[in-house]
């Protein structure tokens, strides 16, 4: 991970805590935030200085206004920083949802084509093909849906795809079952 997507994680993770309080609070009262050094501790919570950093970030920023900051000593530590703030508007909905859009697209899984296992790989080529084929007949003029591919390109299919015929015929069949295509019919040119 790189360390743009563990900031980018961080304040994700503190703008929707300020999200869940402000559901919990009263209109009109302070949001009440709490950066917890000991005790038990949201696993998937940052760093506890991360946190403190990133509110800070976010009252330079002008998405939230510190009212209060107060500390919980133990004897010997902080056990706890109270946050009591205010959520500037239009600017804090503004930042939850460009981060909010962050997060989905860091999510969004990568699959290259060398993680696609080889029935999947002959599936993508054979659907490539289909699409090649219907790119070629449509036209504006064109309301069939029907596309009609010949024997010997349905040979240069499997040569490239790396396919026979029976495993076309399944090929289609499982598109057809997925509802890609609506029907096939193979046809031999010899019969």
């Amino acid at each position: 991970m790189t360390p743009e997507e563990k900031f980018n994680r961080v304040v994700w993770y503190v703008l929707r805590q300020i999200k869940e309080r402000l559901l919990y609070t009263k209109k009109k009262e302070p949001i009440e935030y709490v950066v917890k050094f000991t005790g038990y501790r949201d696993p998937k919570a940052p760093p506890e200085k991360d946190e403190v950093s990133i509110l800070e970030k976010l009252q330079d920023g002008g998405a939230i206004q510190v009212i209060e900051k107060k500390e919980a000593p133990s004897r010997y530590d902080v056990q706890a920083i109270f946050f009591y703030l205010h959520i500037l508007q239009p600017k804090f909905d503004e930042v939850y949802g460009e981060y909010g859009n962050k997060q989905k697209s860091e999510i969004q899984p990568k699959l290259s084509y060398q993680d696609l296992t080889t029935a999947d790989r002959k599936k993508l080529c054979v659907l490539e093909k289909l699409k090649e084929a219907r790119d070629l007949v449509s036209t504006k003029y064109s309301e069939t849906t029907a596309t009609k591919v010949s024997w010997q390109k349905l040979i240069w299919w499997e040569e490239e795809c790396g396919i026979d015929k029976y495993q076309l015929e399944n090929i289609l069949r499982g598109f057809q079952a997925e509802g890609l295509i609506e029907t096939f019919k193979l046809y031999n040119p010899a019969r």
